[in-house]
């Protein structure tokens, strides 16, 4: 399991942990390119995570960023425009992401996006 950022009492966290059942510990692994909070991870098709949008000190970002399980590694993507959090994103049998919803610095948003993930 990946837990990925968010807020930590004095602001927004970049840091990434794995979390085995198994063993019942806790391993660090590679830290996001930017830290944020109110964002979505979603596991891909290929075992890749995306994370979308959220927000970074206290405003909206619309930075994406993919996690590569096999080097730990975060990668930048294609951003989403506008950028939101408090949003949903759900994986679609083809593969896309659904990105739909939440809130911006302009108020709620009402359409949605398509991320294309590689197969």
């Amino acid at each position: 399991m990946l837990v990925a950022a968010g807020f930590a009492g004095s602001g927004d966290v970049a840091s990434a942990e794995l979390y085995s059942p198994t063993t019942g510990t806790w391993t660090a692994t590679g830290d996001l390119i930017t830290a944020r909070d109110g964002h979505t991870a979603t596991l891909l098709q290929n075992g890749q995570v995306l994370v979308t949008d959220g927000e970074a000190g206290r405003h909206s970002t619309d930075l994406t960023e993919l996690y590569e399980p096999k080097t730990g590694s975060w990668l930048a993507t294609p951003s989403l425009k506008p950028g939101r959090f408090a949003h949903t994103a759900t994986l679609l049998l083809n593969g896309q992401v659904l990105v739909a919803g939440g809130a911006a610095r302009i108020g709620n948003l009402t359409r949605a996006q398509l991320y294309k993930s590689a197969p």
